[in-house]
């Protein structure tokens, strides 16, 4: 079983917006050609397209366990995502120095209990530098553990940055329980598990619509844990934007009480890294492959049925890679497209072996919306000069259009 340890509406931090160094605004004149700028800037911000973007971000490290900040701000900025869901960050969290001792423990699985020095400055936190790069003002950090990750004791979990204000966010936190280490077909110990966990939040656009966002990182072992991790999720996506009300995601009353109130349902994304990849993404050399890199490890064949996605699509969830025209179906270096019209998704995980998308971006408009979402481009960044290394997942770009 899973255990509910909160599912708590935190507030948003929210700043005001950044000056922007090529405006002239400041320049106009008072009076009607000022007026005029300002209506069309309203115009241009109606926001008819959004951009989500999902990304593990291996707790601000590649996969050789070396800072990656910087490259990954310049990744990032690349894509200029309006809404950006993270995963696997720490927070706060300020980089040892390159020498410290701190990398090579953690990249030798010896990272848990390693204390690290609080920031200097919480202006300096990877998360505060990585928001300002990008320009995302609005922005709210979830924790699933607060100590006693694999990446030393710092708190650890999702987060969620918006280029546009966020409302009504929750946080849900899974903790594993005792006999959780024996579900699936590899052997592992209590220690083994993590706590896990979903951020929700409604992004409120410039003229008013709102859209939800999830932001959700499920169990890295064992597909019957992250089954049941889904099923919590989707509940409680279901109560913040399905119109579903506050209902308790366990079945029982009284765990999820300090939930979001109801509201009318609301278009919604699902993003993150769920660790579950599926047979039907993967052509017959890709599935082989698979299967040797899961027998060269010593494990079970792998399953070729995701059992988290039947869970999702279940609750209607679809995934927006199949939602998309075959010719938005790309692969993109930055901002340019290397492939389009594919007919399978490129694997997502790991950058070093793309073996299977593991990362995903799921849609769902529930009954009774009076807007919609279309979905006009799904793409998988694979690499850029310089750059095919920032973390070991690869981020995943999904272009929506709000009807």
């Amino acid at each position: 079983g899973i255990s509910v340890v909160a599912f708590v509406p935190s507030a948003p931090r929210h700043r005001l917006p950044r000056p922007s160094s090529h405006s002239q605004w400041s320049m106009l004149p008072f009076g009607p050609q000022r007026l005029l700028v300002a209506l069309f800037c309203a115009t241009l911000r109606c926001c008819d397209s959004l951009r989500v973007v999902t990304a593990n971000i291996h707790a601000w490290r590649d996969s050789e366990h070396d800072d990656n900040l910087e490259r990954l701000c310049a990744l990032l900025r690349s894509i200029q995502p309006d809404v950006l869901c993270l995963n696997e960050v720490l927070h706060p969290f300020e980089p040892p120095p390159p020498s410290d001792p701190y990398w090579e423990a953690v990249h030798s699985r010896r990272g848990r209990g390693i204390k690290l020095q609080p920031p200097s400055d919480q202006a300096q936190t990877c998360l505060e530098r990585l928001r300002r790069a990008l320009g995302l003002e609005h922005f709210t950090f979830g924790a699933a553990t607060i100590q006693g990750s694999f990446f030393g004791d710092v708190p650890f979990g999702n987060a969620v940055l918006s280029r546009f204000p966020l409302d009504r966010v929750a946080h849900l936190v899974m903790a594993p329980e005792a006999g959780d280490e024996t579900l699936g077909q590899q052997e592992r110990t209590p220690e083994d598990l993590e706590a896990r966990g979903l951020i929700t939040a409604e992004v409120v656009l410039p003229d008013g619509r709102r859209i939800g966002i999830g932001c959700t990182h499920l169990d890295h072992r064992a597909e019957q844990l992250r089954q049941k991790q889904a099923a919590l999720v989707g509940a409680a996506v279901d109560a913040a934007f399905g119109g579903g009300g506050t209902a308790d995601v366990r079945g029982a009353p009284g765990v999820c009480g300090r939930g979001v109130a109801p509201r009318e349902p609301l278009p919604h994304i699902l993003c993150g890294d769920l660790n579950s990849f599926d047979r039907a993404d993967l052509d017959g050399e890709g599935w082989e492959a698979v299967r040797r890199h899961y027998k060269a490890r010593g494990w079970p064949p792998p399953t070729p049925h995701s059992l988290v996605l039947r869970e999702l699509f279940s609750r209607g969830f679809e995934d927006s890679f199949r939602l998309a025209p075959m010719e938005g179906r790309v692969a993109m270096a930055g901002l340019s497209v290397e492939t389009s019209g594919l007919r399978l998704p490129p694997p997502t995980c790991w950058t070093s072996n793309p073996l299977f998308r593991i990362d995903w971006l799921l849609l769902r408009v529930p009954a009774g919306c009076h807007q919609s979402v279309r979905v006009r481009r799904h793409a998988t960044l694979t690499a850029a000069p310089g750059q095919a290394d920032v973390s070991d997942h690869r981020p995943v770009v999904l272009d929506v259009d709000l009807i």
